[in-house]
């Protein structure tokens, strides 16, 4: 018996079904890009703010040079089919590598310059997360960077997709992710695949909000999930999410024992638009 039919059979067994109307997967909103797009940015003012990135010691952050300058440029090509979230992981990994700081030990930027640096990168939708930014702390890696960030507050909120969200058909049910929250501290590394593709994991304090689960032999509703890693696909608006079940879940929802022991062994992982 495979682990998939074992895991069904068994939870079948231990949970309770619910009454949620199926949605059939024609009537499955499948937006196959963000209504969202990468805004064109000013090279010049998106440098002048990377110059102006220092730690807490006053040391300068970063060194721009011709290498990085075209780094930069090719991450924010308007030519390239990308997302605000893709380009601001990736440009994280570039500038990291262009820092004069040493490596193996964790540095802490100034929060306000690294907030201006996001607002002249137009990575977000708009500036209002940028301005929650109290400070960052990152460790220079040239494979797997580390990236820790502050807010002044305990939770920041994005609605994703303009407030559309995503929807994508798993598991015999229309998903819709909807909102992710940055509890603080969120942290991450990055790290960059043999075929190109650039991977956030390891994340920590990231929560999912929307509608998951599954239909089928079991009918199982979700509204949290933490997100675990997210793998940006080269040239296109989509990604691998791997994402699990979040303890709010268990706090906000009734479920048996033995779904939180098996999903918290298993992520899933879905192929889908992903943006904010």
């Amino acid at each position: 018996m495979s682990v998939k039919l074992l895991l069904a059979v068994a939870m079948t067994l231990l949970l309770p079904t619910t009454t949620v109307a199926k949605l059939s997967k024609e009537r499955c909103p499948r937006p196959e890009v963000p209504t969202t797009k990468p805004a064109a940015i000013h090279m010049p003012q998106l440098l002048t703010a990377l110059k102006a990135v220092q730690t807490d010691a006053g040391e300068p952050a970063y060194q721009v040079d011709a290498g990085l300058q075209a780094e930069l440029e090719q991450i924010f090509s308007p030519t390239k089919v990308t997302t605000k979230m893709e380009q601001f992981y990736a440009m994280l990994f570039a500038i990291q590598n262009s820092s004069p700081l040493p490596k193996g030990i964790t540095h802490t930027l100034q929060g306000e310059a690294v907030g201006e640096l996001l607002i002249k990168a137009a990575v977000f939708p708009d500036a209002s997360f940028p301005q929650t930014i109290d400070k960052v702390r990152f460790r220079k890696s040239s494979l797997t960077p580390f990236y820790e960030v502050h807010f002044t507050s305990t939770q920041v909120d994005l609605p994703v997709n303009g407030g559309a969200g995503f929807h994508t058909w798993h598991h015999g049910m229309c998903q819709h992710l909807q909102k992710l929250s940055f509890q603080n501290p969120f942290s991450f590394y990055l790290k960059q695949l043999e075929n190109g593709d650039l991977r956030a994991y390891k994340f920590n304090n990231v929560l999912i909000t929307g509608e998951f689960g599954t239909r089928g032999l079991i009918d199982i509703d979700l509204n949290y999930v933490e997100l675990i890693h997210v793998t940006f696909l080269q040239n296109t608006a989509l990604g691998k999410v791997k994402a699990r079940m979040a303890k709010k879940e268990f706090e906000i929802n009734q479920h048996s024992w033995f779904l939180k022991l098996i999903t918290r062994i298993f992520p899933d992982t879905t192929k889908q638009a992903i943006d904010w």
